[in-house]
Formats: structure tokens, C-alpha cells, sequence
């Protein structure tokens, strides 16, 4: 149905007419209002899509190297992974949001200020999903190999540079996201 209202808009904006001045404003305020909430309705697709697409979980490496060469091997791996499987579910996200604000946006270029507040709020909310799935993300446990490090402090920094890694990954990400909601 939305999308058979846009085709008629798309046929008769241009010549709605009423008895008068008053009637044809009337009357274009009407269609422009129903057109406007059918593109919004359109977005609601792209958002629920949008929504679908969950962030993949870290999956720890089985590596047969021990204390600092398998801990490096375990950051090596998470770094990887972040460049592979993480950014790929970016992206779609990205393209997701990006599809869905391009159809809020053009319910918003009839300027019907409910739509257009709606439009907006939902891009919006878009945006900080992205960042608080991101930010949200748990920090992985401290790869096995760390653990077989005898030094108490060495054990820590290894746990620490690897929670260290994953957190900077995370941030290099959303750093778009946050400066798109500013």
C-alpha cells in the first residue's frame, strides 16, 4: 500500500486542485502527509533489517603456544578477527543504517514536521545502536596463554594488553558512529 500511494504521488503531485486556493492547500497537505507516513513506513523496513543484524561474538584461538607467544598469537588473532569478521558486520550495519536514513530522509523532504521528527528520532536511535553495540561489546577473557605466565605483574599486563587491544578496535570503529549523532 505504501508503495502504491508513492507511485500516485509520483503521478498526480503536480496537478492536485481544488475549488480554491484554500481547498488545493488543504488538499495538497493531505496528500503530502499520507505520502510522507508511506515513506516513513517504507523506512521501517530498512530499519527492521537494520535491527537483524547482530555483532558477531570473539571466538578465542586453540593455539599450542605458551605464556608471551601464545598471548601475542591470542592479540594477533583478535586483531584479525576484528579486521575480518568484525568490520564485515560493520559494514552491513553501516549499509543497513545508511539504506534506512536515506528512505527517512526522503520522508522528510516534504517537511511534515511529525514525519520528519519521527525520521529523525529513528536515525538517531540508529546511530546509538551502532555505538552501544560496539561500546557494549564484552571484552573477551584473557587468553589462556597469559596464564601460564609465572610473573604476577607480567600475567597482568598480558590480560591487560590484550582487553587493551580489543577495546581500541572497538573505538577506531565507532568513532563515525559518534561523530554522526553529534
Amino acid at each position: 500500500e505504501a508503495r502504491a500511494a508513492l507511485q500516485a504521488w509520483d503521478r498526480a503531485h503536480g496537478t492536485l486542485r481544488g475549488d480554491n486556493a484554500e481547498d488545493t492547500e488543504a488538499r495538497l497537505a493531505k496528500a503530502k502527509n499520507a505520502v510522507a507516513q508511506a515513506r516513513f513506513y517504507l523506512a521501517e523496513l530498512a530499519y527492521n533489517e537494520f535491527l537483524q543484524l547482530r555483532a558477531p561474538e570473539y571466538t578465542p584461538p586453540k593455539t599450542k603456544a605458551r605464556g608471551k607467544k601464545g598471548a601475542e598469537e591470542a592479540t594477533k588473532h583478535l586483531t584479525k578477527w576484528f579486521q575480518a569478521d568484525f568490520k564485515r558486520w560493520f559494514d552491513r550495519k553501516s549499509a543497513a543504517l545508511d539504506k534506512a536514513q536515506k528512505l527517512y530522509v526522503a520522508a522528510a523532504d516534504l517537511h511534515v514536521p511529525n514525519w520528519e521528527i519521527a525520521g529523525a528520532a529513528r536515525v538517531g536511535d540508529m546511530n546509538a545502536r551502532v555505538v552501544d553495540a560496539i561500546r557494549g561489546a564484552p571484552v573477551p577473557p584473557c587468553p589462556s596463554a597469559c596464564s601460564e605466565i609465572t610473573e604476577r605483574e607480567e600475567k597482568q599486563a598480558c590480560c591487560d594488553d590484550f582487553s587493551d587491544t580489543f577495546r581500541e578496535e572497538l573505538e577506531k570503529l565507532v568513532q563515525p558512529q559518534i561523530n554522526a549523532t553529534t
